[in-house]
């Protein structure tokens, strides 16, 4: 059996769906499948299975849309690599993956697989324009969800990484589809010590973007001065207006940013810091709530059912509410040694249940599926 993966939006400092794909792209060829990863040619490198990867010429947008940019065209190793593999694993409705479905009944005749990781509707409905960033990425929003309805209308069978989308979209969509475990970086699988103190360290690690509501945790730290320190990791086009809102409401002291750490480096990281916090309400499935519980850090995160879905009850605190004086007041209640100490025993008393999401368990699930599907054509 032969797979390709389909990514076609690498960058250093990319999200949760191109963890997942590097890490499947991976982990497929440890366990002794041939897997090659299709991506857009960068100035950043893999540096895992080189010979395994083909890239092709691509757009740069970073101009107006940081860390992004697209592929436009096969060029002739892409397009035997695709004609040579049994099974084709697309990630994100870009403009090449679109390509790709539409041609594979009369250039290709591949199985096509299509794995939802992005709730692009968001972005259409709820993204807030009210910068010119905003406004691009809500511009785009049409021709992503178009790209996305064709890719998926053309692929064999679906893949959802949350239970939740599963549920909410295999209804409307009359398709074969499996549900697979996000793969967390195996890093994270070591059992913290708990911290036998008084809590008092916020870290909130992704990117900043609008749809994350940074703003949201920095205007509470207003509320919790002295009593808190917010560290915010990570890097995105918010991150300068993120910076002039923390020097407007005086919060120097209070809020620190502290860059782009590398996942690989995160989970050793994060054993500095007690509570992890993110008012973001838009994830299918985060990795960030994964790894925030495995590296011994409560979750305090909005109340939806991804965050549900993610985080076991009694090992973090549920907020559905937009005010930075809620959050505030849920953090001040937890600011204890015995609810702190309670919340971490917790966590470890339920490190059964995240196993699934070790990257090689996650791996071993999609060649299974992968399998299933050519076993099903044969």
């Amino acid at each position: 059996m032969k797979i390709l993966i389909i990514y076609d939006n690498y960058n250093k400092k990319g999200g949760g769906s191109q963890l997942a794909a590097l890490r499947w792209f991976e982990n497929l060829n440890n366990l002794g499948v041939t897997t090659y990863l299709l991506k857009n040619k960068s100035k950043d490198e893999i540096d895992f299975f080189k010979e395994k990867i083909i890239e092709v010429p691509s757009v740069d947008l970073s101009f107006f849309l940081k860390n992004t940019s697209f592929s436009l065209f096969f060029t002739k190793e892409a397009i035997e690599k695709i004609k040579s593999s049994d099974i084709i694993l697309i990630n994100e409705p870009t403009l090449l993956s679109f390509l790709v479905s539409i041609s594979k009944d009369f250039l290709f005749k591949k199985k096509i697989v299509f794995i939802f990781h992005t709730n692009y509707d968001y972005f259409l409905k709820e993204l807030k324009t009210d910068n010119l960033t905003s406004y691009l990425i809500k511009s785009f929003s049409p021709f992503l969800i178009f790209f996305r309805n064709s890719i998926i209308q053309n692929s064999d069978s679906l893949i959802f990484v949350s239970k939740n989308f599963k549920k909410i979209y295999e209804k409307k969509i009359k398709k074969r589809s499996y549900y697979l475990t996000i793969p967390v970086n195996k890093k994270f699988f070591k059992k913290f010590k708990i911290k036998k103190k008084e809590p008092h360290s916020l870290v909130y690690f992704g990117r900043l973007t609008k749809e994350k509501r940074v703003e949201i945790l920095i205007r509470m730290m207003s509320l919790l001065k002295k009593r808190y320190k917010l560290f915010i990791v990570g890097d995105g086009f918010l991150k300068e207006k993120l910076e002039e809102l923390v020097y407007d409401l005086g919060l120097q002291e209070d809020v620190e940013f502290l860059g782009w750490i590398e996942n690989n480096n995160l989970r050793d990281f994060l054993e500095n810091f007690d509570f992890f916090v993110s008012a973001s309400n838009f994830e299918v499935f985060a990795f960030v709530y994964l790894e925030s519980l495995l590296s011994g850090l409560p979750a305090f995160v909005y109340d939806y059912p991804s965050s549900r879905e993610a985080i076991p009850e009694n090992c973090g605190v549920f907020i559905k509410s937009d005010k930075p004086e809620v959050w505030a007041k849920n953090l001040l209640k937890y600011k204890n040694r015995e609810s702190f100490i309670n919340l971490q025993k917790n966590i470890l008393k339920s490190y059964n249940k995240f196993l699934k999401f070790h990257e090689e368990a996650s791996s071993k699930k999609l060649i299974k599926i992968c399998e299933s599907l050519l076993t099903e054509s044969s």
